[in-house]
């Protein structure tokens, strides 16, 4: 399979309980409480109460989900030096 190419990454928030997103590759893990998608920007985590995947569509990156939303959160994909204590020890 190619890697997929989107052309916008968009988070629309509404009313606190439901969130659409375009610019999803993948869905990486779901329960009731957090899922995490994979986008064009990068992994994004969505944590809440009673979760659900409404809607994904993996060929046009729309995605849909519903449940009581406490926070979005955009993950970094850099790679860690390893810390303070890390560089301590070197």
């Amino acid at each position: 399979m190619s890697e997929k190419e989107f052309d916008n990454n968009t988070v629309i928030l509404s009313n606190r309980n439901v969130i659409d997103i375009s610019g999803v590759k993948t869905v990486v893990s779901f329960d009731d409480e957090s899922i995490l998608v994979e986008s064009i920007l990068g992994k994004i985590t969505i944590k809440g109460e009673n979760l659900t995947i409404s809607s994904f569509n993996d060929e046009i990156g729309e995605f849909k989900a519903t449940g009581k939303i406490h926070g979005v959160i955009y993950l970094s994909d850099t790679k860690s030096d390893g810390g303070f204590f890390s560089r301590l020890l070197k």
